[in-house]
């Protein structure tokens, strides 16, 4: 996912084109259980089923992901 975040710094905004995240974008009416990427993340685990709580992990740095909340 980071790597699909638009960078403001010239040295990587000339290499050109953002990594693409595989898979499918699921619908908003109809979204899995659990994390809303899970059915595109390469480090998935079965904890991933179940809604991920928003945790702060540095000031003002929010994330909703079992992997990088309880590694």
């Amino acid at each position: 996912l980071l790597k699909s975040i638009p960078r403001l710094d010239q040295d990587h905004a000339r290499k050109g084109k953002l990594e693409a995240i595989p898979g499918l974008v699921p619908s908003l009416l109809d979204l899995p259980p659990g994390c809303k990427f899970s059915n595109r993340c390469k480090y998935v685990f079965e904890k991933c089923g179940q809604e991920p709580p928003l945790e702060e992990v540095s000031t003002g740095h929010f994330v909703r992901c079992w992997l990088h909340i309880h590694p």
